[in-house]
């Protein structure tokens, strides 16, 4: 295990840690964090499809969980997400919509990047969303 400690004066390490943890053979990635947004998932999928090469990151798999609560992930980032290949985008407590400023009972708050080859799954667990500002 790793661990990178991002902060001002030390920025991008949880691409650096992404990176680190995209091991070779990737035939499946499952993400599930709070927020997204467009510039923050092409901003990963760019530095995982440069890792694992254009043709394995088409043939994987990719399950992405998501919410909506307080309105920060955008539709954008969704559509995003949904259109790359072999992906399935799923919004925890869609529900979330019929409520005033989408406030939730219970907020969805996971930053969990797992990346799986057939021997091994690379991981990053930590405090960053699938958002532009977060990643660097």
């Amino acid at each position: 295990m790793r661990i990178f400690a991002q902060n001002n004066h030390c920025p991008s390490q949880v691409l650096f840690a992404c990176d680190d943890a995209t091991v070779p053979g990737v035939r499946r990635v499952r993400w599930a964090v709070a927020y997204a947004t467009r510039r923050g998932c092409d901003r990963l999928v760019r530095r995982v499809v440069g890792r694992t090469g254009q043709a394995d990151w088409d043939r994987s798999e990719k399950d992405f969980v998501l919410s909506l609560d307080y309105g920060i992930t955008e539709p954008e980032a969704l559509q995003y997400l949904a259109d790359l290949p072999r992906s399935t985008v799923r919004v925890a407590s869609p529900d979330v919509v019929q409520i005033d400023g989408l406030a939730p009972r219970n907020a969805f708050h996971p930053k969990l990047y797992l990346f799986d080859a057939v021997a091994e799954t690379g991981y990053v667990v930590g405090s960053a969303n699938l958002t532009e500002s977060a990643l660097i």
